[in-house]
């Protein structure tokens, strides 16, 4: 009854997620989300208790330790794969879909041991789908080898499955230590040592007295930190929907409070204002909803007139945002109201990324103007208004750098990065040519060690190679950079950003267009449905998928704009 039982299991930590039960234990719907199936395999390998021994019956008693013939990852015991309040003795952690590239640095996490938590154990689990294997040589070689590695506070490196070196054949890989040997404090590494394609996927679950302290901010100073306000001077401005900006902190700082500038012409007027933020620029993802985090819809009450006007005062639930040191955060603020809007100014001169306003402890820096819906269409340049309220952090980083706005690019850099761009797609298509002709030549061979080692020899040349082109496709960039002051951007010679906009925005058409014939079609059919209880129930499910499909096709389209954006310049650059 092993296989019944493992597919069960399989299904329960599967809806475990579906219905928002991680991180916190009970159902919150908007936790949810849907697992891989290696994350799913993961939680089930990281849950496995030690088997004392096989029971052969009437023949004695089989003495049998962890990952041997007889047990492998162990008896399964969900109650510790998955966080139960009150029921789980460890807590559990899970990152899904993380990706690694061929030549990337290792994907790391650290992660402090919680002396209030009872857990005996600290188990991490590394799991992935390798790509298949078209050897006839070797038929049990990983095409992807991905290791992972566990290092204990004393500096000891714990290898998986109970090796003393990296596992090299197999993709479901765990490290199991006492809480006694694991410290007070564990490194949890994953490597790409050699990867066949460019890109490999992964899950990793860890379960124990664990706290994620990988990105902990440092606590504020005593009596709760300076506390400082930016504020933008009023321009002459024009009303808008929103504004997306960068805020670059020189300190470590905890947002408390913000301030929009807003327009209208009645008396008493309440509106919403959404916050939505995320890690990097802005100019990232303009149209991506899925790269922001919304913080969540805020009421204003705003007298006629033009006024500076708190978003939802200083008890808001976004309230709290840290920023470290150096690092940029978007901001978008999006007005649901049409007969409200947020002003936003564009002086002469201005580009996307000056710096709007600034002062030691945090700039903010020129961005756009949302005049439609939500991560709709926008106009650049155009400054924010309003103010920053913060808390400084306990100083324990170096201020960031001044930050500089960047030059506008022009024909000479353009016709630079363009021959850079060039010779980097040409090194890399040698490269891979030689990779091929070298795999070819290792299939031939008969002998599966000898296989094996050939293919390894040719990825690390592969690797070698494909790092000395990324070396030198950076290093021409900052010479182009440098000899012609301007940024870097990667360019085609024909297309415009434009042009390739309005593509993404002809196959969206054709693509809406095709759905609502679609779903013509079957909502002709439900109506040809002989009860009324049938007609709705189809109804029903035609209008939700109906939803779904308009929601990945502006998902799609948001994702091909930002492509436009990161590889074309605008048609004026290439005139």
């Amino acid at each position: 009854m092993a296989c019944p039982g493992v597919a069960g299991a399989a299904l329960l930590v599967r809806q475990y997620f579906t219905d928002g039960y991680y991180p916190t234990g009970s159902s919150v719907p908007t936790h949810g989300f849907t697992p891989t199936g290696y994350l799913i395999r993961a939680v089930i390998l990281n849950s496995g208790r030690l088997m004392l021994g096989r029971d052969n019956l009437y023949q004695g008693v089989t003495p049998s330790t962890m990952y041997d013939a007889h047990q492998g990852f162990g008896l399964i015991s969900l109650i510790d794969g998955i966080y139960l309040p009150g029921h789980s003795a460890s807590k559990v952690l899970v990152f899904d879909r993380v990706v690694l590239r061929d030549g990337d640095a290792p994907w790391e996490r650290i992660f402090a041991l919680d002396r209030k938590c009872g857990a005996p154990h600290v188990s991490v689990t590394l799991d992935y789908f390798d790509k298949e294997n078209a050897s006839t040589s070797c038929r049990r070689c990983t095409v992807n080898r991905v290791d992972l590695t566990v290092v204990s506070a004393g500096g000891t490196v714990h290898y998986p499955n109970g090796r003393q070196s990296p596992e090299a054949r197999n993709t479901s890989q765990r490290v199991r230590l006492d809480r006694a040997a694991a410290g007070g404090r564990v490194v949890v590494r994953v490597a790409a040592d050699s990867l066949v394609t460019n890109r490999q996927e992964f899950a990793v679950v860890a379960s124990g007295c664990l706290v994620d302290v990988t990105d902990t901010e440092p606590t504020p100073e005593e009596n709760g930190g300076t506390e400082g306000v930016l504020r933008t001077p009023p321009g002459k401005g024009v009303v808008g929907r929103g504004n997306m900006f960068d805020l670059v902190a020189r300190r470590p700082l905890r947002l408390v409070g913000l301030d929009v500038h807003v327009y209208t012409p009645n008396d008493d007027y309440e509106t919403a204002v959404d916050v939505y933020v995320k890690p990097g620029s802005w100019t990232e993802a303009p149209w991506d909803a899925s790269k922001w985090t919304h913080l969540g819809s805020h009421a204003l009450s705003v007298s006629a007139g033009n006024n500076y006007t708190a978003v939802g005062g200083l008890t808001a639930s976004w309230l709290g945002l840290d920023v470290r040191a150096g690092e940029t955060y978007g901001v978008y603020l999006h007005n649901g109201a049409s007969t409200a809007g947020l002003i936003s100014s564009s002086p002469a001169g201005t580009s996307v990324g000056d710096v709007h306003m600034e002062n030691d402890h945090v700039a903010v820096l020129t961005g756009a103007a949302a005049a439609g819906d939500a991560f709709g269409s926008q106009e650049q340049p155009f400054r924010w208004e309003g103010a920053l309220r913060y808390r400084l952090l306990a100083r324990n980083a170096s201020p960031a750098p001044t930050v500089r706005p960047p030059p506008v690019d022009g024909p000479a850099l353009k016709e630079c990065l363009q021959l850079s761009n060039a010779v980097y797609k040409k090194t890399r298509k040698k490269a891979q040519t030689q990779y091929g002709q070298k795999k070819y030549a290792c299939d031939a061979l008969p002998d599966d060690r000898a296989w094996r080692m050939c293919l390894a020899t040719a990825n690390k040349t592969r690797k070698r190679l494909l790092a000395a082109a990324a070396r030198t496709a950076r290093i021409s960039e900052r010479i182009c950079q440098k000899l012609h002051g301007a940024a870097m951007e990667t360019t085609s010679a024909s297309t415009s950003r434009e042009d390739c906009v309005a593509a993404a925005q002809e196959a969206h058409n054709t693509n809406k267009t095709q759905i609502r014939n679609a779903m013509a079609e079957q909502d002709a059919k439900c109506r040809a449905q002989h009860t009324k209880e049938a007609r709705v129930s189809c109804l029903a499910k035609v209008g939700a998928l109906g939803i779904q499909w308009e929601a990945d096709g502006k998902n799609k389209l948001g994702v091909a704009k930002n492509e436009c954006s990161r590889l074309y310049l605008p048609a004026a650059a290439l005139s």
